[in-house]
């Protein structure tokens, strides 16, 4: 259950502080010319990347800090700020993303291939932490890079299919997300005896 709560309470502040990020930065690309746009719209990609990154781990690291008490809290955070970071800045290449909002208007395929570039960067930085605590960081890269995929995915489509204002989807989007993210990397936890099971 508090795996269940940090990742979506995580998930929804990184949904919510990326439309607060937008909405400073949009002040910013308007004032900048057509051939900078580009740029300062990667940038404020690469900073929302971050700072989900970075509020889903935190989220986690609560819930997780009793089951894996040699967690380091700062290495966990900064490692997945690091890959939020990297992945949304491959993703909104990779899938065109339009939006400096990576979380809003996007499309479900867009936003399924985000998210499996995401939800693989984070796996890969979280894995490499949790080593010790799962022997096998495959698992955990695998069930980050479907549930992202998953939950963005779901995330968009309702976006599109129930016509929300531009301030919604966060708070659609992130408990949505995190929901799928939860339940298939809780599921991971649970079958290598870290959550509700043998340690």
């Amino acid at each position: 259950m508090r795996w269940f709560l940090g990742t979506v309470v995580g998930t929804t502040l990184g949904h919510i502080l990326a439309v607060a990020l937008t909405a400073v930065a949009a002040d910013a690309l308007f004032a900048v010319t057509t051939s900078v746009n580009r740029t300062v719209r990667l940038v404020v990609v690469v900073i929302i990347g971050a700072v989900d990154g970075g509020s889903i781990a935190l989220g986690q690291w609560f819930a997780l800090r009793a089951e894996v008490p040699r967690l380091a809290p700062v290495r966990w955070i900064l490692l997945s700020a690091l890959a939020g970071a990297a992945g949304w800045g491959v993703a909104s290449t990779s899938a065109h993303l339009q939006s400096v909002n990576p979380h809003a208007g996007v499309t479900p395929s867009e936003a399924l291939v985000a998210g499996m570039v995401v939800g693989l960067m984070l796996g890969i930085a979280q894995g490499s932490t949790l080593r010790r605590a799962l022997g096998r960081p495959l698992p955990w890269v695998s069930a980050n890079a479907a549930g992202f995929a998953a939950g963005l995915t779901a995330s968009a489509w309702l976006e599109r299919t129930l016509a929300l204002p531009s301030s919604l989807p966060a708070l659609v989007g992130g408990p949505v997300t995190g929901f799928v993210v939860a339940a298939l990397t809780g599921a991971v936890l649970v079958l290598l005896g870290r959550v509700g099971g043998r340690r």
